[in-house]
């Protein structure tokens, strides 16, 4: 009995196309161990390759441009190879060949159409160039490293693999321990006086990133390829060929050799955190956290990223056997697509089980991540190069997204044209997906609870400030310490306060005696305007007087002294305004907060509301803000809230820390400072003990929550302290 009599005949007018593989694939065979063998498909002209299984193999190699789909799956099961290869299975890897541009459609009027928008995309990828993403090939470089193999293998040996595990190791637990200085670090990383280091640091360590992927693949006995420089949107970065590691039978040589760059480029990073983590701030510690940014944290994020087809995708692939996991799960997605809006079949995988999940739910998970990549993209540009950039971003990324957007099109066109597309389907569809994505990102809000840092004070509290500028000579309060109103708290000196009183007394005693003079001659006109001018003169006199003696602080009222140390700060210079100390009283408590420029605008509308106030081991209890500064400033005042006494609040050192003597450290953005009181009994609580409050922001969706807050990470770490997304 024929084969033809047996099964029905799936195939249609896709099994009358006849296939013409590329002549420049390569099959070669590999084993699997206990899972049998596999054929590995090299495409030479564009450096790729493939792996599938014997059955898919016995068909693919019968695709010699004369036997039709259907005649090749007959040959199949006639010879008795590949009786599990079902006729929608032979389907889908004709398409699959199609749409990688491993095979051409040579006949067949239907299918020929189709394969031949499939075979544009894939032959496309030859000639694919984009201004912002490009490769130069400069130099051939295997001759150079096959020299130097003996004396840089050691970098890949069993024990400087156990070295950089401890190293890593070790640095990481050291920068977890300085996790507030160094998150504080990033502030300005990206400002325009560090984008020349910052450069230089990512060209040497991406050359000794891809120097070790070429030292590791020529250590299995691999060839290294061109080497050059690519440029993504505008930043140059380098880049080798060692394509040649995938004809390795080993998946573990394989994966090493894709590694290798983030493990020599992490081990730098690891010892530059060592180095970092001893160091004081300035230059040499500034370098080195560029070393540790560039080598570490972004080399996981991008070249570790399974995501994005970079080191972390050749290893995710190995690991799960799917050599063509991006262009696979792409087909898949956009066959879902078509399926949705076109009501076409939905297109066959010619892997099962766990892999066939992993493939579906690949490229959902990349096509996301490149929206959030897009999006981080043209943000940055609008913050850095204003609109022009913005648009020059857009554009880029529209470019990218011109070829999948001209096939969903040709599809939609040429089913409009066939019949095959029902508008009411496709408007339903397409209606639901808008509202499925941009109504819950940005049609719907929810009110988010903010919070912001505070520490308990007695109340009533008063900030006891400079009325007249000085250098602080005498202090005769400690901290803590009880005093009555009119109590002497500190001296403060001013040389040049002291000499403009002395000069003033000299002028009113020699207007004076002016006066009189011009009284006795009878000379009332200019006897009248030299007693205006003597009138002025007293009045500055007066004036100067009041600012010397407020040069003697006194306390505004009883209580107790808080606030700063001033004995540490003797022979310090305070400008008129300076906070010296606080003075608090014993009657209540309440709470000194510090809110960030995000969230003033929201918690400034709670003023007279109920907020929730939160100490660690306490119950929670109502407050009631009642005062809030209208004007942010970087003037550290709570230092107990400060990262430097192992708070939440981020500083960093000033540089006029050195010269003043007056404070070693500044708030990263601008704050502003609140007071909240405390409902309740007040002997609970101890001045000092730091907290949070809590309260209900403004109704914001996600997306613009999402846009926002990827403006402010930008503005902070460019140095702009752009807060107006917030």
């Amino acid at each position: 009995m024929s084969v033809d009599a047996e099964v029905e005949d799936e195939f249609g007018a896709e099994g009358d196309v006849c296939l013409q593989l590329q002549a420049d694939l390569i099959f070669t065979p590999q084993s699997q161990g206990e899972r049998g063998w596999s054929y590995r498909i090299d495409d030479l002209t564009r450096s790729r390759f493939f792996r599938i299984g014997v059955e898919e193999y016995s068909l693919i190699s019968l695709f010699d441009g004369s036997s039709t789909l259907r005649e090749a799956w007959r040959t199949l099961q006639q010879a008795g190879v590949g009786n599990n290869l079902t006729q929608r299975e032979s389907i889908a890897i004709a398409h699959w060949l199609l749409g990688s541009g491993l095979a051409l459609a040579v006949q067949g009027r239907r299918v020929l159409s189709v394969a031949t928008v499939q075979n544009e995309a894939g032959s496309g990828e030859r000639a694919a160039w984009h201004p912002l993403f490009f490769r130069v090939p400069l130099i051939q470089p295997d001759s150079l490293v096959r020299a130097v193999l003996p004396w840089t293998g050691w970098i890949h040996s069993r024990l400087m693999l156990l070295t950089w595990c401890l190293t890593v190791l070790i640095a990481s637990l050291q920068v977890a321990g300085q996790w507030p200085r160094f998150s504080a670090s990033s502030v300005g990383i990206l400002a325009a006086d560090n984008w020349l280091w910052l450069l230089g640091t990512v060209l040497i360590l991406k050359l000794v990133h891809e120097f070790s992927h070429a030292v590791a693949c020529r250590r299995y006995g691999g060839r290294v390829g061109a080497a050059g420089v690519m440029m993504v949107f505008f930043a140059p970065l380098a880049w080798i060929d060692v394509t040649s590691s995938w004809r390795f039978p080993s998946r573990w040589q394989r994966i090493h050799v894709a590694l290798a760059g983030i493990y020599l480029e992490s081990g730098i990073a690891a010892i530059a955190a060592l180095w970092w983590c001893r160091t004081e701030p300035g230059v040499l510690s500034s370098h080195l956290y560029n070393i540790v940014l560039v080598g570490g944290v972004s080399s996981l994020i991008f070249n570790a990223n399974p995501l994005m087809r970079a080191d972390g995708y050749y290893v995710l692939s190995d690991l799960a056997d799917i050599p063509n996991l991006m262009s696979s799960s792409m087909q898949q997605l956009l066959g879902t697509v078509r399926r949705l809006l076109l009501g076409t079949p939905p297109p066959l995988l010619m892997y099962t089980g766990w892999r066939r999940m992993l493939i579906r739910a690949y490229g959902p998970a990349s096509c996301c991540w490149r929206l959030f990549v897009y999006t981080c993209l043209i943000l940055s540009a609008s913050v850095l190069l204003h609109g022009a950039g913005a648009v020059l971003a857009a554009v880029g990324i529209a470019v990218l997204l011109v070829r999948p957007l001209k096939r969903v099109t040709a599809d939609l066109a040429g089913g409009l044209r066939t019949g095959r597309v029902q508008i009411r389907r496709l408007l339903l569809v397409g209606a639901t997906g808008v509202f499925c994505v941009l109504i819950p990102a940005f049609g719907v809000g929810w009110q988010q609870r903010c919070s912001a840092p505070g520490v308990v004070q007695f109340a009533p509290h008063s900030v006891v400030r400079a009325r007249a500028a000085g250098f602080l000579t005498e202090v005769r309060v400690e901290l803590n310490q009880q005093v009555q109103q009119g109590d002497i708290l500190a001296v403060l000196d001013s040389e040049e306060l002291e000499t403009e009183v002395r000069r003033l007394r000299f002028d009113v005693e020699a207007s004076q005696l002016k006066c009189r003079l011009l009284q006795r001659q009878n000379r009332i006109a200019e006897y009248r305007i030299e007693l205006d001018h003597l009138t002025g003169l007293q009045k500055q006199l007066q004036e100067k007087e009041d600012q010397v003696s407020s040069l003697v602080i006194l306390a505004p009222l009883a209580g107790t002294v808080t606030g700063r140390n001033l004995r540490t700060l003797v022979g310090a210079y305070f400008e008129e305004g300076d906070e010296l100390l606080s003075i608090s009283g014993k009657t209540g408590r309440e709470m000194r907060v510090s809110v960030s420029q995000m969230d003033a605008e929201s918690f400034a509308d709670v003023k007279g509301r109920t907020v929730s106030v939160r100490i660690p081991g306490r119950l929670a209890r109502n407050g009631r803000l009642t005062q809030m500064t209208p004007r942010g400033t970087k003037q550290l005042d709570l230092l107990h809230l400060s990262a430097g006494f192992g708070g939440p609040v981020p500083v960093r050192a000033t540089d006029s820390a050195a010269s003043s003597g007056l404070q070693t450290h500044e708030l990263l953005t601008p704050r502003f400072s609140a007071t909240v009181e405390i409902a309740g009994p007040a002997t609970e609580l101890r001045a000092g003990e730091t907290g949070a409050v809590s309260w209900l922001g403004s109704s914001k969706s996600a997306g613009e929550r999402l846009i926002s807050g990827i403006r402010r990470w930008i503005s902070v770490r460019t140095g702009r302290n752009d807060h107006s997304g917030g």
